[in-house]
């Protein structure tokens, strides 16, 4: 519900960007905690973390997060962290930076566009049809261009 709520007002690409560059944080976040673990063996379980009130909803998070990682991580893991250890983790860091990279040059942006439209900008043939509003995707995005120019000036 919340995707439904949010994608048209932050727009597609943006949502994956977000989501991307979260997930590349949270891997290195994991993969310090990691590294400062195996040479410490300090240990910190799950429920010392949330208050009491919220431990059982912070604690049914968790272990759900957990497990749903896990199914996929137990595919390769073992061989993987006999040969080079915690820096397996590294192997996610760096497929998530390359998968990153292009987001930003190559998906354009489809916040407020038809379905037409939005095949169009991947080159697919669209008929337009106009039903009250500009007849054609260059018009709309001219459009938009003077909306936030015209929002931009009012805000000086």
């Amino acid at each position: 519900m919340f995707n439904v709520a949010t994608v048209d007002h932050i727009g597609r690409v943006m949502a994956l960007k977000i989501g991307w560059i979260g997930d590349l944080c949270s891997l290195i976040g994991e993969c310090v905690a990691l590294s400062i673990f195996r040479r410490t063996g300090a240990r910190v379980c799950t429920s010392e973390i949330f208050p009491n009130h919220i431990r059982s909803k912070g604690m049914a998070w968790s272990i759900s997060s957990y497990f749903a990682a896990l199914i996929n991580y137990l595919q390769v893991a073992p061989t993987a962290f006999s040969a080079i250890g915690w820096k397996f983790y590294l192997v996610f860091v760096v497929l998530l930076a390359a998968f990153i990279s292009p987001l930003f040059f190559f998906c354009p942006e489809s916040k407020g566009l038809s379905l037409e439209e939005i095949g169009r900008l991947f080159g697919d043939e669209a008929t337009d049809i106009a039903l009250d509003g500009p007849a054609s995707l260059d018009n709309k995005l001219a459009l938009g261009r003077d909306v936030e120019m015209l929002e931009t000036t009012q805000d000086n």
